[in-house]
């Protein structure tokens, strides 16, 4: 005997998890016995339906196929074609989101939270000045000029629905700076105290304009023993808030000038001698009154000499 024609499937392919299917065959020359179906490959189960429309609502995800099994008389039972229809689950909770609460404008922080089971992606919403983009579980934000405190929010979602909303409130501040510095200088080697000012927070005190030393915090600090021009870099600071840079404070070490007017010396009533002070170019003051770099002396005395120089 021929065999008698099995119809064709037609229906869903995909829903998600809590949505229905309904199935139909046409086209079947035989009496329908049952449906049947199975999920992920596994072993068939009988449905008992004999009618040409099945409809059902799916209580696990994964993939379901569906046949009908049909009456050959002779030939025995006959399948139909299969129906494959992909159950997809929404998107799990979504948990706590994680990165700094308090920052300042200027700064950068990256939040995360953790994957969310099904989730084929992540949103995030961000407040005005909050600048960052991601579909994903972490996202890096710039808090820009004229940020303020608010809160950042995320959701998972896939092509079932969305997920429940995270939220994390920031606290936005500004940043700290340095407003004022006192520079120092001194004649010869030695230490000074140089000075620098914040906005509000703490001043620290380097030895680079990036990367170095913390030499020193307050809004003074007691140099070491210094024996040329050297610079120092104050940073303003509060909590986690940095000054975007350092401000340089100079200390400026000036020559000393030297002065040798020679060996006390003994000469006649009629004779002179000339004492010189030496460093062309700088200021005199002599303790006979005389202001120039020489003097001439014919009168017994002893005489000193103060040199200034321009520096």
């Amino acid at each position: 005997n021929p065999l008698v024609s099995t119809g064709i499937l037609s229906g869903n392919d995909t829903i998600c998890l809590g949505q229905t299917i309904s199935l139909s065959i046409t086209g079947n020359g035989g009496v329908i016995l049952n449906w049947e179906k199975r999920l992920d490959g596994g072993v068939w189960e009988n449905i008992s339906n004999a009618s040409g429309l099945y409809v059902e609502t799916p209580d696990t995800e994964g993939l379901w196929e569906y046949r009908v099994a049909i009456d050959g008389g002779f030939c025995g039972a006959l399948y139909s074609d299969t129906v494959l229809v992909l159950v997809n689950s929404f998107p799990g909770t979504i948990g706590a989101i994680s990165g700094n609460t308090i920052v300042c404008t200027g700064s950068t922080t990256t939040y995360s939270v953790a994957q969310v089971e099904n989730a084929d992606s992540y949103v995030w919403i961000l407040p005005d000045g909050y600048i960052g983009n991601s579909a994903d579980t972490s996202i890096t934000v710039n808090y820009v000029s004229g940020a303020i405190s608010d809160t950042i929010r995320v959701y998972a979602q896939n092509t079932c629905g969305l997920s429940n909303i995270s939220y994390l409130p920031v606290t936005v501040g500004n940043l700290p700076q340095i407003t004022g510095t006192s520079p120092a200088s001194r004649c010869g080697s030695g230490a000074v105290t140089i000075g620098a000012i914040s906005s509000f927070g703490t001043v620290t005190w380097w030895d680079a304009p990036t990367g170095g030393n913390i030499i020193g915090t307050g809004t003074s600090f007691v140099t070491p023993v210094l024996y040329q021009d050297t610079v120092f870099y104050a940073e303003a600071s509060s909590g986690s808030c940095v000054s975007l840079s350092r401000s340089p404070v100079a200390v400026t070490i000036k020559e000393v000038p030297v002065v040798n007017l020679g060996n006390d010396t003994s000469i006649c009533n009629t004779q002179t001698v000339t004492l010189d002070a030496g460093n062309p170019g700088a200021s005199y003051i002599w303790n006979n009154g005389a202001t120039q770099q020489q003097i001439t002396v014919n009168t017994s005395g002893t005489f000193s000499v103060t040199v200034t120089l321009s520096n």
